[in-house]
């Protein structure tokens, strides 16, 4: 992202349903710039699933939970519903776990996250250009 760089994330629709911000390089400070600039928040998906993890848990097995973690971006869009818009970032590390796991768990999250509607806000899944997936509405791009 440079500084010629102008997005409007704050005006995307529809509001009620998860897009992705394609970004090869995540520039941390102009992201954090560019959601005080429009009222977003930046929320860290890596940093949810660590505060919901339970003390004796040592294993993720997130293949198994896709619901659970479907409700987590809900949530997450509800706590932040005053936010014009919440930027999530590194849900790559889900996409990547996924995909590492040898069955139908990525396509079936991604279709789920595609077709996921009501959000409290609007949502923007920052991703790198690997992980976008190519079925994803270019709409929503």
């Amino acid at each position: 992202m440079t500084e010629q760089t102008v997005l409007i994330l704050k005006d995307a629709v529809p509001r009620d349903r998860a897009h992705i911000l394609r970004c090869a390089k995540m520039d941390e400070f102009a992201l954090e710039r560019l959601c005080l600039e429009q009222n977003g928040k930046m929320v860290s998906y890596r940093a949810d699933l660590i505060g919901r993890l339970q003390g004796a848990q040592t294993h993720l097995t997130l293949n198994h939970r896709l619901e659970q973690e479907m409700d987590a971006i809900r949530k997450i869009c509800s706590r932040h519903r005053s936010c014009s818009f919440v930027l999530l970032t590194e849900l790559d590390c889900l996409f990547a776990y996924l995909k590492a796991t040898r069955d139908e768990s990525h396509q079936v999250f991604v279709k789920k996250l595609e077709l996921l509607r009501q959000l409290k806000t609007l949502v923007w899944i920052l991703l790198p250009p690997r992980f976008v997936p190519n079925q994803w509405p270019l709409a929503r791009v």
